[in-house]
């Protein structure tokens, strides 16, 4: 069921497109809810479906008709995409912990944060372990509108942003690994 899991992450453009549309829309002070922009994408997908497929009906040039269907085609898998993302979404439920270890810097230094596609903060709680130098990241999942990354840094340390995929949102144990000056003390 993994390679499933990660093949489903290709699918993945049609929610960065509507994220890059809330991140625009956010900026002139319009924010609107994950799902809401979703589902007028997963519309505006199924109209341009439905007009290309139904325009290529009636087209009489073979390398217009087959232009005109790709474009039906590509329309189709994007409103697919969105759905089989909802539906992925309330099968399998983000697990509400993340679970991640920290190596090349100390622990204890280390500010970890969880952010959301435009890059803010989503003030999750974080337990550390020094010990074991692992983290857990506590966070409220919304529907249709997962974290984007979890960001490290540390003193003497570039910061590190590493992209969350299914597998980590689903439960998956995640490593960052810091390349600090003067091994991170």
């Amino acid at each position: 069921m993994e390679p499933l899991k990660d093949s489903l992450d290709i699918l993945g453009w049609p929610t960065q497109a509507v994220n890059a549309l809330r991140a625009a829309l956010s900026d002139v002070n319009v924010p609107l809810p994950a799902w809401f922009a979703q589902a007028v994408v997963l519309a505006g997908f199924a109209l341009v479906a439905w007009y290309f497929f139904r325009w290529a009906r009636g087209e009489e040039k073979k390398l217009v008709r087959v232009g005109q269907l790709l474009v039906g085609a590509a329309a189709t898998i994007g409103a697919a995409a969105i759905l089989i993302s909802w539906g992925d979404g309330l099968i399998n439920r983000p697990s509400r912990q993340l679970v991640g270890a920290l190596e090349g810097a100390p622990l204890a230094a280390a500010r970890i944060d969880l952010v959301d596609y435009k890059g803010d903060s989503l003030g999750s709680a974080v337990d550390k372990d020094p010990q074991s130098g692992t983290f857990v990241i506590n966070y409220t999942p919304e529907f249709a509108d997962p974290p984007s990354a979890v960001v490290v840094s540390a003193p003497n340390c570039p910061e590190r942003r590493l992209k969350l995929h299914r597998a980590q949102l689903q439960g998956a144990t995640f490593s960052v690994v810091l390349t600090c000056a003067g091994g991170g003390s």
